[in-house]
């Protein structure tokens, strides 16, 4: 399956949900506490990893479950994030973690967000609370929708799609901590703000 999507750095999550009610968009479950850990082949030649090859495989767990998940590298039209992804659930995130490691990968990184989604006809809008900021993801839904709904969708929200960032959470992150030392190389909530 292809994932078509933009992310957005925002200042007011407030203002793009009160946007999305506005416009009659359903919202998901409650907002949640993701927790991820990418794996890659963290003891193999720097060209064999993933990460510089600009793929993820990443285990996840959120109020949803647990997925695995793989995503390609991405490409860039007018803006907008494409990319192979497969995703499937598990029932057991140990004994995924532990097939991973059985096959040579180590958990590299982790990172965290609060996740709030929307839905409007064709996309998802994701609210994200990150250890670094507040971010907007609008992705598609379907193969039978055109990626021209995510400008759609983003006007709709007041979103600058001008202001969208190519970089996946971790790569903002490490440029995030550049400024910061002293922040942990994962992306995480300190205990006292889950």
């Amino acid at each position: 399956m292809n994932e078509i999507e933009i992310k957005i750095p925002v200042a007011d999550l407030d203002a793009v949900r009160e946007r999305l009610r506005a416009a009659g968009a359903d919202r998901q479950p409650p907002a949640g506490l993701e927790s991820n850990q990418v794996f890659d082949l963290v003891d193999a030649p720097a060209e064999q990893r993933l990460r510089s090859r600009r793929e993820l495989l990443r285990l996840r767990t959120d109020g949803a479950g647990n997925r695995l998940t793989f995503k390609s590298a991405p490409r860039f039209v007018d803006g907008v994030k494409e990319r192979l992804e497969h995703e499937f659930t598990v029932d057991d995130p140990a004994a995924a973690r532990l097939l991973l490691e059985s096959l040579g990968f180590r958990v590299a990184v982790r990172y965290e967000k609060v996740r709030e989604t929307w839905r409007l006809p064709g996309c998802e809008v994701c609210l994200d609370r990150t250890p670094m900021g507040d971010f907007v993801e609008v992705e598609v839904l379907g193969s039978d929708v055109p990626p021209e709904r995510i400008r759609e969708v983003c006007r709709l929200c007041g979103l600058d799609v001008e202001r969208s960032v190519p970089e996946d959470y971790l790569a903002l992150y490490r440029a995030y901590r550049r400024d910061r030392p002293d922040l942990p190389q994962d992306m995480v909530f300190p205990p006292s703000t889950r």
